[in-house]
């Protein structure tokens, strides 16, 4: 389906939504725009992406379609959603299962005889750390990717998931890094340890840290390092004088502190002070 506004795409959707014989089709998203000079000429490799998504190289592909700047999907949000080209959104096709991508454009493609939409995005690769985990943005919680390189990919149109936004994010290593803001999420985590927290450290907070033990170590907060994204702590150990208490104090060793990066930070401890020991359950 296309038509040439946003409003038309809201009338259609209006009235054949509910239509058996029509609703599905409709429902996977309306192309919006004219077609007057919007027919290109498909790349050999925009030919190879289409032959993936298909699963097959033997189907055959029209090398000219129509080129479409908007989608109207009228499942998503309250009352529909427009997506444009130059917009970010979350595909859930990519390996792993969701990838943050930069709309190009939308394409009606003849494949085999029949009309299909698509959506050709660039990926942009998340940001990992030393240990191959997603790096987050410490304030919000949010993932980090770097726009410094992409990858083409085109979709079914039924691919996309939803809007999110990029932002600027400091990080010397990566000049192009963004958060990806994902205002849109749709439901939430299965998992408790899935919910995103934002942290912002306080001197003085107990705080769990991180560390090559499962076990997360207990330390409190002696300095903040704003720039760098990092605090200074002083590890707490269990008082071995007092056994079976749950109480830690401060280590004594030469390795009792350490600069750590804020997203080694996974949380709060539910404790409370007795002098100048911490009462706390691993």
């Amino acid at each position: 389906m296309c038509v040439t506004s946003l409003e038309l795409a809201k009338h259609v959707a209006k009235e054949v939504g509910d239509s058996m014989q029509y609703a599905n089709d409709c429902n996977q998203g309306i192309l919006v725009g004219g077609m007057t000079s919007s027919q290109v000429n498909l790349t050999r490799q925009e030919i190879q992406l289409l032959q993936g998504v298909c699963s097959s190289i033997s189907v055959d592909i029209a090398e000219v379609c129509d080129s479409f700047r908007s989608l109207f999907k009228p499942l998503h949000g309250s009352s529909g959603m427009l997506y444009r080209a130059g917009e970010h959104v979350i595909l859930d096709d990519c390996s792993p299962p969701q990838c943050v991508a930069e709309l190009d454009r939308f394409l009606c493609v003849r494949i085999d005889g029949k009309y299909q939409r698509f959506v050709q995005a660039r990926i942009y690769p998340m940001i990992l750390n030393d240990d191959g985990r997603q790096m987050r943005d410490p304030y919000s919680g949010y993932n980090l990717l770097t726009k410094s390189t992409a990858t083409l990919k085109i979709s079914k149109v039924t691919a996309i998931s939803r809007k999110v936004m990029l932002y600027p994010f400091d990080m010397a290593s990566e000049p192009e890094a963004a958060i990806v803001i994902d205002f849109g999420r749709e439901s939430l985590p299965d998992e408790v340890w899935d919910i995103i927290v934002p942290f912002y450290p306080k001197l003085n907070d107990m705080v769990l840290v991180e560390g090559e033990d499962p076990q997360p170590w207990l330390a409190k907060i002696v300095g903040i390092q704003e720039r760098a994204k990092t605090i200074r702590v002083l590890y707490y150990e269990e008082d071995l004088s007092r056994p079976g208490q749950d109480l830690f104090v401060p280590m004594t060793s030469r390795l009792a502190y350490d600069y750590v990066p804020w997203d080694s930070v996974k949380g709060l401890p539910l404790g409370d002070w007795h002098g100048n020991a911490y009462e706390w359950s691993p």
